[in-house]
């Protein structure tokens, strides 16, 4: 996982706030128990790209009465499939009185259907979860959920336990709950969480959002769709073609799953968390980035939404290797490097241009007393001041090397101080090593560099 902090737009600490969120596999998260990603080939079922629940196994030792019964409970939950794919009502699906399931099954069907492309289907394997009676006229059994929000995901199965009760020849959903409940990861596909999802897609990126923030997801939509085109053309990743799905909730249900109790939501202080997340073997090709956001980069228009956006998906969008270890400056510079690249070429005027610096870092440049501020890791505290210098010399840093060294040898940099690991160099001289430099060479460089650059620009 990569992650934002508090205290500054990006990182590569974990959260620790979201226990009950995360469990880390390299750069990525594993959506447990909810959305485990399945290989699967072709495609089929409720919408395309989801997959047909099979029908359950009725072997002819069973009793009459319990194949009958099973063969009732199977139509019931086909004609859940069938109402994501028709939006036929789901009410009929429901046992009288039960108006809590009602609601439940409601919203997973409007949530699917809300997100345009997605797929869902219910799923029930007879051999391996067969119908518990509770009383005469109740079952309970465990289903899954397959469900994709874009093509080229692998396949997502979250578990749902759902209870059925007789009403005649019929048997009707009495209980419907995802497996895991707040405790669950934020899944691949949210359409089971207890809350409205609304999808904005552009070409290469789909947003999954509040309904209620329609504007506001529009415009979102628009700068992840710039951030994920500008991150591709700087470092082209093989079996990458830009696509990015944004995570853009303000719902509380979602931000305190995702990043702890009363955190990154519309009454925290500072709303700029964000991580990004893999997923099983999508983590090798590399064909869909995942970036989780705090509400601040939904609900606001200042420089923090705008720049944290672009180094959310840079980061995860334009390296092939793991974060790990890797200097905080280069992190930083890298995530907001390739989504400020305004041309084929590597142009710093234009890139200084397009992104602009902070108000301390211009005094100081122009009263030629700046220096950068190169951190190897993420002080715990900063003013606001202190994050913007720093965030500015670790922008200013990638650009310098690109354009003293070549991009080549900038990727070649983060990929050496990534793969440094208990050897003789520590993960920061290893970049520099990659560079052709040592870090106080490298900062005298940048010094005089920035400082002509600035002036360049009157």
């Amino acid at each position: 996982m990569t992650s934002s902090r508090r205290t500054r737009l990006t990182g590569s600490t974990l959260l620790a706030a979201a226990v009950g969120l995360v469990v880390v596999l390299d750069t990525g998260v594993v959506p447990m128990p909810y959305s485990t990603p399945r290989a699967v080939s072709g495609a089929g079922g409720a919408r395309p790209g989801a997959t047909a629940a099979p029908a359950p196994t009725l072997t002819p030792t069973q009793p009459p009465e319990v194949r009958a019964r099973d063969a009732a409970i199977a139509r019931t939950l086909d004609a859940v499939t069938d109402a994501v794919r028709t939006g036929t009502p789901t009410a009929p699906l429901v046992a009288r009185g039960e108006t809590a399931t009602a609601r439940a099954l409601k919203r997973f069907v409007e949530n699917v259907r809300a997100v345009p492309g997605a797929s869902a289907a219910v799923v029930w394997d007879r051999s391996v979860a067969e119908a518990v009676p509770l009383a005469d006229d109740e079952v309970s059994l465990e289903i899954g959920v397959t469900s994709r929000v874009v093509a080229a995901d692998p396949e997502a199965y979250d578990g749902v336990s759902v209870r059925l009760r007789r009403a005649g020849e019929r048997w009707l959903l009495s209980g419907w709950d995802p497996v895991g409940g707040q405790a669950a990861q934020v899944p691949q596909t949210p359409f089971l969480l207890p809350l409205d999802v609304t999808g904005v897609r552009r070409p290469h990126v789909l947003v999954l959002a509040s309904p209620r923030n329609g504007r506001l997801n529009e415009r979102l939509a628009a700068r992840a769709e710039s951030a994920a085109l500008r991150s591709r053309q700087v470092f082209p990743q093989p079996g990458w073609d830009g696509t990015a799905v944004v995570y853009a909730f303000t719902d509380t249900a979602f931000l305190d799953l995702a990043f702890g109790k009363a955190q990154a939501g519309p009454r925290d202080p500072y709303p700029y968390y964000w991580w990004t997340k893999d997923l099983y073997e999508m983590d090798a090709r590399r064909t869909v980035v995942r970036v989780v956001l705090g509400a601040g980069y939904v609900l606001a228009d200042g420089r923090d939404a705008r720049s944290g956006l672009r180094q959310a998906i840079g980061l995860r969008a334009a390296l092939a290797t793991a974060d790990g270890e890797v200097p905080a400056w280069l992190v930083d510079g890298m995530a907001e490097y390739v989504t400020t690249r305004t041309s084929a070429e590597v142009d710093a005027d234009a890139a200084l241009q397009e992104r602009g610096l902070g108000d301390a870092t211009w005094a100081a440049m122009r009263r030629g007393t700046w220096k950068p501020r190169l951190l190897r890791d993420w002080p715990g505290d900063e003013t606001a001041t202190e994050r913007s210098l720093a965030a500015d010399s670790a922008w200013l840093a990638c650009v310098y090397a690109a354009d003293r060294y070549g991009e080549r040898r900038l990727q070649a940099a983060w990929d050496a101080s990534a793969a440094a690991s208990g050897g003789t160099l520590s993960h920061e001289e290893a970049a520099f090593e990659a560079l052709g430099t040592t870090r106080k060479a490298f900062a005298a460089g940048l010094t005089t560099w920035g400082r002509r650059l600035v002036a360049r620009s009157g």
